[in-house]
């Protein structure tokens, strides 16, 4: 897989990986608001509150009609009060949602709203005699259809909540296939940055040999992997500046291979060739660390030797070399002597 595949695959991912984080921002405030609805809204404990505040009204009036119960007028308006904050919620709240599709349930709700504007002014008035008994008139032919209404709202409200609690279980589901999908989108990511390093280290190691196997190719010859011209007179340049600087002296050496021209004439090229990287194996056997032998062009070589206390050393090693070179060599089953 290319760098570039990667990168393409990398971005797709994270695409992926935030959509899907945006999309769980949605679930999640989608469930609050679910059971924001549960939690602060229910109908039907609206509906039973209205009722019962209704027939708290009741007994009230029919309480203040009596002498001797114990009940004045100003418990009387206090229970109409909450009478009206209730059917005010039914009128202006969710509770409309509720009974919409059911027309009786909705005629109840305004039949309410007409009756308690219709007995303001007569609980305004409750000393009047008639007043009392006026109300209750009123009051009376709604009991049944509140009562209806309450369990109405009951039934619906019940069903409202397991819609609810069916669409909490879709949002969880949907959350919590997000979320696995997450954490497999997170392990591919690491899995993708660790594949990406790789690559990248292949690719330092790869692009750090080739410039090695650059540097190198520039300064030795590609048949014998011996110094080439280039890097001979480089050397060449080196040990002079040190001679003139410190005095440690140096030999330089050039030779060349008897009959090679007739080696290759006869036998072809390619056991030349063969018989150059015998001849450059030889010659690396001859010196010493820090010595240099390379080949300068064709059958001739040079070499740099370091010179220490030894007498004649540059001789010595010269013998060496002819005495080694001067052997015969086996190549492709041929022996030749040069």
């Amino acid at each position: 897989m290319s760098l570039r595949t990667l990168k393409v695959i990398f971005g797709a991912v994270t695409v992926c990986f935030l959509v899907a984080s945006a999309y769980i921002a949605v679930l999640v405030t989608e469930r609050q608001k679910v059971l924001g609805d549960i939690t602060h809204y229910n109908p039907a404990w609206h509906a039973s509150q209205a009722v019962s505040e209704f027939m708290r009204l009741e007994r009230r009036l029919d309480a203040f009609n009596v002498q001797g119960r114990g009940v004045d007028k100003d418990e009387v308006e206090l229970r109409f009060e909450i009478l009206l904050s209730r059917a005010k919620l039914l009128m202006e709240g969710g509770f409309q949602s509720i009974i919409q599709d059911d027309p009786d349930q909705q005629a109840t709700l305004h039949r309410l709203a007409d009756v308690l504007v219709r007995m303001q002014p007569l609980i305004a008035e409750l000393e009047h005699p008639g007043s009392v008994q006026q109300a209750l008139q009123l009051l009376e032919p709604l009991e049944a259809r509140l009562l209806q209404l309450a369990s109405y709202a009951q039934i619906r409200g019940g069903e409202r909540i397991a819609l609810d609690q069916q669409e909490l279980n879709r949002l969880y589901w949907i959350f919590s296939g997000l979320s696995l999908g997450l954490i497999l989108l997170g392990l591919i990511l690491i899995g993708l940055f660790s594949r990406h390093n790789q690559l990248l280290e292949r690719a330092h190691s790869d692009l750090h040999a080739l410039t090695n196997d650059l540097a190198h190719a520039a300064g030795h010859d590609a048949l014998t992997g011996l110094a080439n011209r280039a890097l001979f007179h480089e050397r060449l340049a080196a040990h002079l500046t040190m001679w003139q600087q410190t005095g440690i002296r140096f030999a330089a050496l050039c030779l060349d291979l008897d009959r090679f021209k007739s080696v290759n004439d006869t036998l072809g090229h390619e056991i030349g060739d063969a018989l150059l990287k015998v001849v450059a194996n030889r010659l690396r056997n001859c010196l010493r660390d820090g010595d240099t032998v390379a080949r300068l062009g064709g059958d001739e070589f040079g070499i740099l030797q370091k010179v220490t206390g030894e007498r004649e050393p540059c001789t010595i090693l010269a013998r060496r070399i002819v005495e080694r070179l001067s052997a015969p060599y086996s190549v492709d089953g041929r022996e030749i002597v040069i």
